[in-house]
């Protein structure tokens, strides 16, 4: 046995179908994630990374925040699991979450770079509907990471492309 895992769960899991490897913190070296919990419209998994030094997987800070944001979000940018992208060119994860309700609004994506073993949000998109349950009543202010802040850095609404902010 080369190392034992305790993974929680409050429901039978195929824990197979479920495993899934990403070099989530983009160290080179692949990690690995397993659900944990599921409905018909989310799903909830648990992270682990390689830790080089100590040979084993481990959970810290990073796994913590990853695993936890569907239920810390209040739904309202609910990530599902299987809505989480890595992408290990520009060294980002991208997190996509729910329009409001079922609104007709789409979905918006956030970025984060890791930094220290914790997400640092550098992209967000903030869904907000301002008329009845269709597309054109949906607005999308965009925010970038600027000098250390996050700023309003533009404005779409509808399906229009993004207007940028002055």
């Amino acid at each position: 046995m080369l190392q034992l895992l305790t993974i929680m769960a409050w429901q039978p899991l195929d824990f197979g179908a479920s495993f899934h490897t990403d070099d989530i913190n983009f160290d080179g070296y692949l990690d690995f994630s397993v659900r944990t919990e599921y409905a018909a419209s989310w799903e909830s998994k648990s992270y682990w990374v390689y830790d080089a030094g100590s040979g084993l997987f481990v959970q810290n800070e990073l796994t913590r925040e990853l695993g936890e944001n569907c239920f810390a979000a209040a739904h309202a940018h609910c990530w599902t699991s299987n809505a989480i992208d890595f992408d290990p060119k520009k060294q980002e994860i991208r997190t996509h979450h729910f329009g409001v309700g079922n609104t007709g609004c789409g979905a918006g994506a956030d970025r984060y770079r890791v930094k220290n073993n914790r997400l640092i949000l550098v992209h967000k998109e903030e869904l907000t509907q301002s008329g009845p349950y269709l597309p054109r009543d949906c607005v999308v202010t965009v925010s970038e990471l600027v000098d250390g802040t996050m700023r309003v850095t533009g404005i779409r609404r509808g399906d229009a492309p993004v207007r940028p902010v002055k």
